[in-house]
């Protein structure tokens, strides 16, 4: 199902598969996907894809688009011993799922959840009620947990904050390094 050296997502029923390197305009062209638009707030575009089986579970797939490039597949466990709607759901069965879900990604891809071509986790969501399976692939800009800080400006910072005295030292220094983190994003 998820191939731990390609990062690609392969299912039986029907037959289909999603890589890493799958175009936006290859997953609207193609038929076996369902295409209906989930969140769009171009150039990030979300699709529920359909049901899909693999690993003799069957599993609600949606995708993710940057522009052209395939950012992420969320999966979901669909058994029918889940909740399928609010009037059946309770954070106990939901968390029961997460737990389906961590099991399989054991069984699948052993402790690792970090790959040259992305990675996969497990969550539950409190806010939203749902648990899934999140692939990401790739390390685009828009996803980096914090921005390339130009080094000249981190050691400056590092600097003040060595020989400054006083009260103001730690706030001139973080005054540099936030200057930094904003060149850092400007630069990207």
């Amino acid at each position: 199902m998820i191939d731990r050296h390609t990062g690609a997502v392969r299912f039986d029923d029907p037959a289909a598969v999603l890589t890493p390197t799958t175009k936006r305009t290859d997953f609207l062209a193609a038929s076996v996907w369902v295409r209906e638009i989930s969140v769009q707030n171009e150039p990030h575009c979300s699709w529920k894809a359909g049901e899909f089986r693999a690993n003799g579970r069957n599993f609600l797939v949606t995708v993710q688009f940057f522009g052209d490039e395939l950012r992420s597949v969320h999966l979901v466990d669909s058994d029918p011993r889940f909740p399928s709607s609010w009037t059946e759901w309770s954070k106990s069965a939901e968390l029961l799922r997460k737990t389906s879900h961590d099991k399989l990604l054991a069984e699948l891809l052993g402790r690792r959840r970090s790959f040259a071509w992305g990675a996969v986790s497990s969550f539950f969501d409190e806010r939203s009620g749902g648990s899934l399976i999140f692939i990401r692939y790739g390390s685009g800009p828009h996803r980096r947990s914090l921005p390339a800080v130009p080094l000249g400006l981190a050691v400056l910072a590092l600097a003040e904050l060595v020989m400054m005295k006083g009260d103001l030292a730690l706030p001139v220094a973080l005054t540099i390094l936030l200057t930094a983190v904003v060149i850092g994003l400007w630069r990207r």
